[in-house]
């Protein structure tokens, strides 16, 4: 049954259904972070060239392509779960009050997002 849905996917829309394969997505991330290692390289030569040859908008402008490239690197590895994550993600977790859903002791921002959970759906009142 499960076959046969992918395969509809795969006919009706083949990009969508590359986005949801993830295998895609990993080769994208890979070549991201490996691109944006390049920039703070090339960021990183620029500093001290600046600074031997008196130029200080160059040692400012590598300094700005380390940290853009190093934020741009980043940034995609922050937003895509694993898929370990996204399984766990989907099941429902049971919430006790004054701890962490994975049973640690509740900091202080587990128990704001709690509140703002239970003002959410009615269950403070």
């Amino acid at each position: 049954m499960l076959a046969q849905i992918e395969r509809e996917l795969n006919s009706d829309d083949p990009r969508l259904a590359s986005t949801l394969s993830g295998g895609d997505l990993r080769a994208r991330m890979r070549r991201r972070v490996l691109l944006g290692i390049v920039g703070g390289a090339i960021g990183l030569a620029l500093l001290p060239l600046g600074i031997a040859s008196k130029i200080p908008l160059a040692s400012v402008a590598g300094f700005l392509i380390m940290l853009g490239s190093a934020q741009w690197a980043i940034s995609l590895t922050r937003r895509v779960p694993s898929a370990d994550q996204g399984r766990a993600a989907a099941a429902p977790v049971k919430v006790v009050p004054g701890r962490a859903p994975n049973g640690r002791k509740a900091t202080f921002l587990d128990r704001v997002e709690e509140r703002r959970r239970r003002r959410r759906t009615g269950e403070g009142r």
